[in-house]
């Protein structure tokens, strides 16, 4: 079952570069090699390398620790903290979703990289401007057309 899953994980694709990726916790106090790395797109050659809750980023939050302990808390959460972007060695903000899936013992979590995002952002903001500018002419009409009472 876990293979199956790895190599749907591995050949699914998802706009703005995003990607899925499971930690299996071994244990849940944290510390030094308190999971392992199962499935990550992003850095297959790392798939096996234990992970450490004193691990930093560039910015020197605690990523792994805030993700287990959001799950342990909440059994989801979003945080952020950075990493580098997929095929490429640049590194930004990362928004990520974390879920806890205690059967497997495992934290799947997909995320995206929040200046990937500036794109998505502008276009949907565009579209609103041009839905607001067709709708408000209609509804000032609308308003004074027929007034209250």
């Amino acid at each position: 079952m876990k293979e199956h899953i790895a190599k749907e994980i591995y050949d699914s694709t998802y706009s703005e570069n995003s990607y899925i990726w499971v930690n299996e916790v071994l244990n849940y106090e944290g510390g030094d090699d308190y999971a392992i790395r199962r499935i990550h797109p992003n850095l297959r050659d790392t798939v096996g390398t234990k992970l450490s809750t004193n691990m930093t980023d560039v910015k020197g939050t605690t990523p792994y620790k805030t993700e287990l302990e959001g799950v342990k808390q909440h059994g989801e959460l979003f945080f952020t903290y950075y990493f580098k972007k997929m095929g490429s060695e640049t590194i930004s903000e990362k928004l990520t979703y974390a879920k806890l899936y205690k059967d497997f013992d495992w934290i799947v979590a997909m995320g995206i990289h929040l200046d990937d995002m500036n794109g998505y952002i502008d276009t949907t903001t565009g579209q609103s401007t041009r839905i607001v500018r067709r709708i408000a002419p209609v509804f000032v009409l609308s308003i004074t057309t027929f007034p209250n009472g």
